[in-house]
Protein backbone atom coordinates (compact mmCIF):
# COMPACT_ATOMS: atom_id res chain seq x y z
CA UNK A 1 0.00 0.00 0.00
CA UNK A 2 1.33 3.61 -1.14
CA UNK A 3 2.15 5.93 1.74
CA UNK A 4 -1.08 8.19 1.21
CA UNK A 5 -3.04 5.31 1.34
CA UNK A 6 -1.70 4.06 4.97
CA UNK A 7 -2.03 8.08 5.88
CA UNK A 8 -5.90 8.00 5.16
CA UNK A 9 -6.09 4.51 6.82
CA UNK A 10 -4.62 6.27 10.05
CA UNK A 11 -6.74 9.01 10.25
CA UNK A 12 -10.00 7.05 9.17
CA UNK A 13 -9.08 4.54 12.13
CA UNK A 14 -8.91 7.20 14.69
CA UNK A 15 -12.52 8.93 13.06
CA UNK A 16 -13.95 5.27 14.09
CA UNK A 17 -12.63 4.92 17.27
CA UNK A 18 -14.80 7.87 18.42
CA UNK A 19 -17.23 5.37 19.83
CA UNK A 20 -15.63 2.63 20.27
CA UNK A 21 -16.12 3.38 24.24
CA UNK A 22 -20.29 3.36 23.68
CA UNK A 23 -20.10 0.50 21.44
CA UNK A 24 -18.05 -1.61 23.72
CA UNK A 25 -20.44 -0.81 26.92
CA UNK A 26 -23.35 -1.07 24.81
CA UNK A 27 -26.37 -2.62 26.46
CA UNK A 28 -24.90 -2.83 30.27
CA UNK A 29 -25.91 -0.91 33.02
CA UNK A 30 -23.55 -1.63 36.22
CA UNK A 31 -19.98 -1.60 34.80
CA UNK A 32 -16.30 -2.25 36.61
CA UNK A 33 -14.27 0.56 37.37
CA UNK A 34 -11.47 -1.07 35.26
CA UNK A 35 -12.75 -1.54 31.92
CA UNK A 36 -13.44 2.13 31.92
CA UNK A 37 -9.49 2.37 32.66
CA UNK A 38 -8.95 0.20 29.72
CA UNK A 39 -10.72 2.46 27.65
CA UNK A 40 -9.44 5.26 29.36
CA UNK A 41 -5.90 3.55 28.21
CA UNK A 42 -6.31 2.66 24.67
CA UNK A 43 -8.25 5.99 23.89
CA UNK A 44 -5.29 7.87 25.19
CA UNK A 45 -2.91 5.49 22.58
CA UNK A 46 -5.15 6.48 20.02
CA UNK A 47 -4.97 10.21 21.03
CA UNK A 48 -0.95 9.56 21.00
CA UNK A 49 -0.74 7.87 17.20
CA UNK A 50 -3.19 10.79 16.13
CA UNK A 51 -0.15 13.26 17.09
CA UNK A 52 2.16 11.06 15.61
CA UNK A 53 0.35 11.50 12.13
CA UNK A 54 0.42 15.28 12.65
CA UNK A 55 3.84 15.41 13.32
CA UNK A 56 4.56 13.20 10.67
CA UNK A 57 2.80 15.70 8.46
CA UNK A 58 5.33 18.54 9.66
CA UNK A 59 8.51 16.24 8.58
CA UNK A 60 9.35 15.36 12.60
CA UNK A 61 10.32 11.85 12.23
CA UNK A 62 12.62 11.66 15.00
CA UNK A 63 9.53 12.83 17.26
CA UNK A 64 7.28 9.93 15.61
CA UNK A 65 9.63 7.47 16.16
CA UNK A 66 9.75 8.86 20.21
CA UNK A 67 6.09 9.09 20.80
CA UNK A 68 5.66 5.40 19.10
CA UNK A 69 7.97 4.11 21.85
CA UNK A 70 5.43 5.31 24.36
CA UNK A 71 2.77 3.62 22.48
CA UNK A 72 4.51 0.80 22.58
CA UNK A 73 5.00 0.47 26.04
CA UNK A 74 1.48 1.56 26.39
CA UNK A 75 -0.09 -1.10 24.52
CA UNK A 76 2.09 -3.84 26.11
CA UNK A 77 1.15 -2.68 29.36
CA UNK A 78 -3.06 -2.80 28.99
CA UNK A 79 -1.87 -6.42 27.09
CA UNK A 80 -1.47 -6.99 30.67
CA UNK A 81 -3.85 -5.21 32.39
CA UNK A 82 -6.80 -6.98 30.47
CA UNK A 83 -5.10 -10.40 29.78
CA UNK A 84 -2.39 -10.95 32.12
CA UNK A 85 -4.04 -13.28 34.41
CA UNK A 86 -0.92 -14.73 36.41
CA UNK A 87 1.79 -12.70 37.81
CA UNK A 88 4.86 -12.89 39.79
CA UNK A 89 5.90 -10.42 42.29
CA UNK A 90 9.37 -10.47 44.76
CA UNK A 91 8.62 -9.43 48.29
CA UNK A 92 12.04 -8.35 50.59
CA UNK A 93 11.38 -9.62 54.14
CA UNK A 94 13.40 -8.52 57.06
CA UNK A 95 13.77 -11.45 59.27
CA UNK A 96 13.88 -10.05 63.29
CA UNK A 97 15.95 -11.83 65.87
CA UNK A 98 15.61 -13.35 68.99
CA UNK A 99 17.68 -11.74 71.49
CA UNK A 100 19.75 -15.05 71.35
CA UNK A 101 20.33 -14.65 67.90
CA UNK A 102 22.75 -12.43 65.45
CA UNK A 103 20.32 -10.88 62.24
CA UNK A 104 22.26 -13.16 59.90
CA UNK A 105 21.92 -16.82 61.46
CA UNK A 106 18.32 -15.98 62.31
CA UNK A 107 17.50 -15.32 58.43
CA UNK A 108 19.32 -18.48 57.47
CA UNK A 109 17.69 -20.46 59.79
CA UNK A 110 14.21 -18.70 58.66
CA UNK A 111 15.00 -19.72 55.29
CA UNK A 112 16.06 -23.44 55.74
CA UNK A 113 12.82 -24.12 57.69
CA UNK A 114 10.92 -21.84 54.54
CA UNK A 115 12.57 -24.21 51.85
CA UNK A 116 12.14 -27.35 53.44
CA UNK A 117 8.27 -26.24 54.04
CA UNK A 118 7.74 -25.53 50.55
CA UNK A 119 9.82 -28.91 49.36
CA UNK A 120 7.63 -30.76 51.47
CA UNK A 121 3.81 -29.87 49.97
CA UNK A 122 2.85 -27.52 52.41
CA UNK A 123 -0.35 -25.62 51.21
CA UNK A 124 0.85 -22.38 53.07
CA UNK A 125 3.88 -22.01 50.64
CA UNK A 126 2.74 -23.38 47.62
CA UNK A 127 2.21 -20.02 46.00
CA UNK A 128 6.03 -19.13 46.27
CA UNK A 129 8.56 -20.16 43.53
CA UNK A 130 11.63 -18.76 44.52
CA UNK A 131 13.32 -18.10 48.25
CA UNK A 132 16.99 -16.19 48.24
CA UNK A 133 18.83 -13.85 50.56
CA UNK A 134 19.81 -10.11 50.54
CA UNK A 135 22.51 -8.43 52.83
CA UNK A 136 22.49 -9.90 56.88
CA UNK A 137 18.78 -10.27 57.12
CA UNK A 138 16.48 -10.42 54.33
CA UNK A 139 14.81 -12.87 52.72
CA UNK A 140 13.73 -12.18 48.85
CA UNK A 141 10.02 -13.84 48.18
CA UNK A 142 9.00 -14.58 44.52
CA UNK A 143 5.61 -15.58 44.20
CA UNK A 144 3.22 -16.59 41.01
CA UNK A 145 -0.45 -16.11 41.89
CA UNK A 146 -3.55 -15.15 39.82
CA UNK A 147 -5.95 -11.63 39.58
CA UNK A 148 -9.15 -11.35 41.48
CA UNK A 149 -12.47 -13.18 40.27
CA UNK A 150 -15.50 -11.37 40.97
CA UNK A 151 -17.00 -12.21 43.89
CA UNK A 152 -19.32 -15.05 43.75
CA UNK A 153 -17.12 -16.70 41.22
CA UNK A 154 -16.31 -19.75 42.56
CA UNK A 155 -15.85 -21.86 39.06
CA UNK A 156 -12.99 -19.05 38.39
CA UNK A 157 -13.93 -18.00 35.22
CA UNK A 158 -14.33 -15.08 32.48
CA UNK A 159 -12.66 -11.99 33.32
CA UNK A 160 -10.44 -11.18 36.15
CA UNK A 161 -9.45 -8.03 38.48
CA UNK A 162 -5.01 -8.62 37.03
CA UNK A 163 -2.15 -7.96 39.43
CA UNK A 164 -1.32 -5.38 36.80
CA UNK A 165 -4.43 -3.13 36.69
CA UNK A 166 -4.11 -2.80 40.47
CA UNK A 167 -0.13 -1.66 39.40
CA UNK A 168 -1.25 0.95 37.03
CA UNK A 169 -4.18 1.80 39.77
CA UNK A 170 -1.80 1.91 42.59
CA UNK A 171 1.58 3.15 41.08
CA UNK A 172 2.78 7.12 42.14
CA UNK A 173 5.98 7.72 40.73
CA UNK A 174 6.39 10.80 43.19
CA UNK A 175 6.57 8.72 45.55
CA UNK A 176 8.76 6.35 44.09
CA UNK A 177 11.67 9.03 42.29
CA UNK A 178 10.92 12.38 44.32
CA UNK A 179 9.39 11.76 47.41
CA UNK A 180 13.10 10.68 49.76
CA UNK A 181 15.08 13.35 47.62
CA UNK A 182 16.66 15.31 50.65
CA UNK A 183 16.09 18.75 49.19
CA UNK A 184 12.14 17.97 48.89
CA UNK A 185 11.88 16.01 51.46
CA UNK A 186 13.40 18.06 54.44
CA UNK A 187 10.35 19.51 56.08
CA UNK A 188 8.37 16.08 55.77
CA UNK A 189 6.64 15.79 58.94
CA UNK A 190 5.50 12.25 58.81
CA UNK A 191 9.25 10.69 57.34
CA UNK A 192 8.72 7.05 58.63
CA UNK A 193 5.13 7.24 56.61
CA UNK A 194 6.73 8.31 53.38
CA UNK A 195 9.75 5.91 53.90
CA UNK A 196 7.18 3.49 53.75
CA UNK A 197 5.32 4.45 50.93
CA UNK A 198 8.71 4.72 48.79
CA UNK A 199 9.21 0.97 49.59
CA UNK A 200 6.08 -0.32 48.40
CA UNK A 201 6.58 1.43 45.36
CA UNK A 202 9.66 0.61 44.46
CA UNK A 203 8.62 -2.84 44.78
CA UNK A 204 5.74 -2.12 42.04
CA UNK A 205 8.15 -0.49 40.16
CA UNK A 206 10.63 -2.98 40.31
CA UNK A 207 7.85 -5.36 39.57
CA UNK A 208 5.84 -3.87 37.02
CA UNK A 209 6.94 -1.57 35.38
CA UNK A 210 10.73 -2.53 34.21
CA UNK A 211 10.67 -2.94 30.30
CA UNK A 212 12.04 -6.44 31.07
CA UNK A 213 9.42 -7.10 33.46
CA UNK A 214 7.07 -6.63 30.82
CA UNK A 215 9.07 -9.20 28.38
CA UNK A 216 8.91 -11.74 31.24
CA UNK A 217 5.22 -11.26 32.41
CA UNK A 218 4.10 -11.76 28.86
CA UNK A 219 5.68 -14.43 28.35
CA UNK A 220 4.49 -16.01 31.70
CA UNK A 221 0.95 -15.00 30.02
CA UNK A 222 1.25 -16.77 27.12
CA UNK A 223 1.56 -13.47 25.47
CA UNK A 224 5.06 -13.48 23.86
CA UNK A 225 6.97 -16.65 22.85
CA UNK A 226 10.41 -16.70 23.05
CA UNK A 227 10.40 -16.03 19.01
CA UNK A 228 8.35 -13.34 19.72
CA UNK A 229 9.83 -11.83 22.75
CA UNK A 230 13.06 -11.15 20.59
CA UNK A 231 10.89 -9.43 18.43
CA UNK A 232 9.94 -7.40 20.57
CA UNK A 233 13.38 -6.49 22.05
CA UNK A 234 14.37 -5.51 18.43
CA UNK A 235 11.26 -3.04 18.10
CA UNK A 236 11.81 -1.47 21.51
CA UNK A 237 15.71 -0.89 20.89
CA UNK A 238 14.86 0.59 17.55
CA UNK A 239 12.34 3.11 19.52
CA UNK A 240 14.40 3.80 21.98
CA UNK A 241 17.42 5.36 19.57
CA UNK A 242 15.15 8.49 19.26
CA UNK A 243 14.17 8.74 22.74
CA UNK A 244 18.18 8.75 24.01
CA UNK A 245 20.89 10.81 22.79
CA UNK A 246 22.65 8.92 20.11
CA UNK A 247 23.85 8.77 16.74
CA UNK A 248 21.09 6.51 15.13
CA UNK A 249 18.43 8.76 16.42
CA UNK A 250 19.62 11.61 15.43
CA UNK A 251 18.42 12.36 11.38
CA UNK A 252 20.58 14.71 10.56
CA UNK A 253 23.39 12.87 11.63
CA UNK A 254 22.79 9.73 9.92
CA UNK A 255 21.63 11.63 6.72
CA UNK A 256 25.51 12.81 6.77
CA UNK A 257 27.41 9.74 7.19
CA UNK A 258 24.91 6.87 5.71
CA UNK A 259 26.45 3.45 4.45
CA UNK A 260 25.32 2.96 0.42
CA UNK A 261 22.60 1.78 -0.32
CA UNK A 262 21.24 3.87 3.12
CA UNK A 263 21.34 7.18 1.17
CA UNK A 264 19.04 9.99 2.10
CA UNK A 265 17.34 9.24 -0.31
CA UNK A 266 16.32 6.07 0.69
CA UNK A 267 15.81 6.47 3.81
CA UNK A 268 13.70 9.61 4.17
CA UNK A 269 10.88 7.43 2.11
CA UNK A 270 11.29 4.07 4.24
CA UNK A 271 11.46 6.49 7.73
CA UNK A 272 7.92 8.04 6.74
CA UNK A 273 6.84 4.37 5.38
CA UNK A 274 8.09 2.98 8.65
CA UNK A 275 6.31 5.28 10.54
CA UNK A 276 2.91 4.86 9.41
CA UNK A 277 3.48 0.88 9.68
CA UNK A 278 4.34 1.95 12.74
CA UNK A 279 0.89 3.76 13.68
CA UNK A 280 -1.47 1.23 11.12
CA UNK A 281 -0.10 -2.07 13.65
CA UNK A 282 -0.54 -0.33 16.61
CA UNK A 283 -4.38 0.65 15.92
CA UNK A 284 -4.88 -2.98 14.67
CA UNK A 285 -3.30 -4.16 17.68
CA UNK A 286 -5.24 -1.60 20.12
CA UNK A 287 -8.40 -2.53 18.52
CA UNK A 288 -8.08 -6.46 18.63
CA UNK A 289 -7.38 -6.53 21.94
CA UNK A 290 -9.96 -4.15 23.38
CA UNK A 291 -12.63 -6.12 20.66
CA UNK A 292 -11.53 -9.20 21.91
CA UNK A 293 -11.73 -8.21 25.67
CA UNK A 294 -15.19 -6.54 25.59
CA UNK A 295 -16.81 -9.02 23.09
CA UNK A 296 -16.30 -11.72 25.83
CA UNK A 297 -17.44 -9.67 28.85
CA UNK A 298 -20.16 -7.88 27.48
CA UNK A 299 -22.62 -9.87 24.89
CA UNK A 300 -24.46 -6.88 24.19
CA UNK A 301 -21.04 -5.05 22.78
CA UNK A 302 -21.60 -3.91 19.25
CA UNK A 303 -17.91 -3.96 18.14
CA UNK A 304 -18.41 -5.24 14.08
CA UNK A 305 -17.18 -2.35 12.47
CA UNK A 306 -13.84 -2.12 14.22
CA UNK A 307 -13.24 -5.34 13.50
CA UNK A 308 -14.09 -4.83 9.87
CA UNK A 309 -11.06 -1.62 10.23
CA UNK A 310 -8.59 -4.43 11.89
CA UNK A 311 -8.90 -6.24 8.83
CA UNK A 312 -8.41 -3.62 6.47
CA UNK A 313 -4.76 -2.44 8.97
CA UNK A 314 -3.74 -6.01 8.65
CA UNK A 315 -4.04 -6.07 4.70
CA UNK A 316 -2.31 -2.78 4.82
CA UNK A 317 0.68 -3.29 7.09
CA UNK A 318 1.00 -7.26 5.67
CA UNK A 319 4.68 -5.99 4.51
CA UNK A 320 5.50 -5.30 8.30
CA UNK A 321 6.74 -8.11 9.66
CA UNK A 322 6.02 -6.97 13.35
CA UNK A 323 6.07 -9.44 16.85
CA UNK A 324 3.16 -11.77 15.95
CA UNK A 325 3.13 -11.54 11.88
CA UNK A 326 4.67 -14.25 9.80
CA UNK A 327 7.44 -13.44 7.73
CA UNK A 328 6.94 -12.26 4.00
CA UNK A 329 8.85 -14.09 1.00
CA UNK A 330 11.69 -11.49 0.96
CA UNK A 331 11.93 -12.16 4.95
CA UNK A 332 12.28 -15.97 3.98
CA UNK A 333 14.60 -15.47 1.49
CA UNK A 334 17.06 -12.90 3.30
CA UNK A 335 16.84 -15.17 6.02
CA UNK A 336 17.63 -18.19 3.72
CA UNK A 337 20.53 -16.31 2.29
CA UNK A 338 22.16 -15.79 5.89
CA UNK A 339 21.86 -19.03 7.06
CA UNK A 340 23.76 -20.15 4.04
CA UNK A 341 26.55 -17.82 4.62
CA UNK A 342 26.46 -18.75 8.03
CA UNK A 343 26.81 -22.67 7.15
CA UNK A 344 29.88 -21.77 4.70
CA UNK A 345 31.87 -20.56 7.71
CA UNK A 346 31.12 -23.34 9.71
CA UNK A 347 28.29 -22.46 11.97
CA UNK A 348 25.61 -24.52 12.31
CA UNK A 349 22.30 -22.99 12.21
CA UNK A 350 18.52 -24.52 12.65
CA UNK A 351 16.98 -25.16 9.52
CA UNK A 352 13.63 -24.25 10.54
CA UNK A 353 14.78 -21.01 12.06
CA UNK A 354 13.81 -17.67 9.96
CA UNK A 355 16.13 -15.11 11.42
CA UNK A 356 14.60 -11.97 12.30
CA UNK A 357 16.23 -8.69 11.16
CA UNK A 358 18.14 -6.11 13.47
CA UNK A 359 16.82 -2.72 12.34
CA UNK A 360 13.36 -2.47 10.96
CA UNK A 361 14.25 0.79 8.89
CA UNK A 362 16.88 -0.92 6.91
CA UNK A 363 15.17 -3.97 6.63
CA UNK A 364 12.05 -1.61 5.19
CA UNK A 365 14.91 0.38 3.19
CA UNK A 366 16.25 -3.48 1.62
CA UNK A 367 12.67 -4.31 0.59
CA UNK A 368 11.65 -1.06 -1.17
CA UNK A 369 15.28 -1.27 -2.99
CA UNK A 370 14.61 -4.89 -4.14
CA UNK A 371 10.88 -4.26 -4.84
CA UNK A 372 12.28 -1.50 -7.17
CA UNK A 373 10.51 1.05 -5.54
CA UNK A 374 13.84 3.30 -3.91
CA UNK A 375 16.35 3.96 -5.28
CA UNK A 376 19.96 5.05 -3.94
CA UNK A 377 20.64 7.19 -6.44
CA UNK A 378 18.86 9.45 -9.14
Amino acid sequence: METEELLQLSIDTISIVQDLEKDALEGLEGIPSEWFDFLYVGATQFDTLDSVITLLEKGTHKDCFALLRSVFEGYFFLLLMMYGKKYRETRRIRIIPETSKDPKAARDQTLEKWESARKSGDLRYEKIIGLNKEGDDIILVTIEDEGLYQTGNAERKGPIVTRYYFAFDEYDPETRFIAKLPSVSAADPYPDVTNERWKQQKIIYHNYFYTSNIEENLKLNGLLDDEQQDRFQVHYNFLSMFVHPTKPGTPRESNKRFAYPYTPRVMGPAREELILLYVCKFQSLLLQSLAKFFEGANPKSNLGKYRAQVQRLEDATKDFWFIYDDPTSFDKSRSKYLKEVATDLGYTVDPDKILYYRNPLKRLADLRICQGKLQPYA
